[in-house]
């Protein structure tokens, strides 16, 4: 019974820190063929991905929810794990509404030093979309203002060319 208890209490620890955890964790193996296989998550993987673990699994996991434009870097990242090298690396993923969000993957390699290949890979995703939306918004204020300042250098220039020439006549 105290064992049921303890093990009863332990998984609602459990449940609670995966609620208010904004990241998730997670493991990936490696098949004998090379393909991954996601093994298990924690934290905030729902609210992250829109994906129940069976949903995201049975649908193509990573592979299926990484964005098309991404795909190039999550190869890149992939090979640099296959060097027993951890990976940080910022992709879009495509969530289960349809939405677009950027998350912060920390990989790091679990290696088979018998064979001295890939086995697997540990790591810990985190929404980024925030921080990227601000970045957007401020790369276009940036742009804008560099439109006015020079829209008024050129307004500038003119209203001083046109005070200049009656200056001359004048002399």
């Amino acid at each position: 019974k105290l064992a049921a208890e303890r093990l009863y209490a332990s998984e609602e620890r459990y449940r609670l820190i995966s609620t208010v955890i904004s990241d998730y964790t997670f493991s990936t193996a490696v098949q004998p063929d090379g393909r991954l296989r996601l093994s298990w998550v924690a934290g905030a993987f729902e609210s992250i991905t829109g994906y129940t673990f069976a949903e995201y699994v049975a649908r193509g996991g990573w592979a299926a929810a990484l964005h098309p434009d991404d795909i190039e870097q999550d190869a890149a990242a992939l090979t640099t794990l296959q060097m027993n090298q951890p990976v940080v690396s910022e992709v879009r993923t495509l969530t289960g509404d349809g939405s677009v969000r950027w998350v912060r993957v920390y990989a790091h390699p679990v290696w088979n030093y018998a064979r001295n290949v890939l086995s697997g890979i540990y790591g810990a995703v985190q929404d980024i979309s925030e921080r990227k939306q601000a970045e957007t918004e401020r790369e276009n204020l940036i742009r804008e203002l560099e439109g006015r300042n020079a829209e008024l250098e050129r307004f500038t220039y003119t209203v001083s060319h046109d005070l200049k020439s009656p200056l001359i006549t004048i002399r």
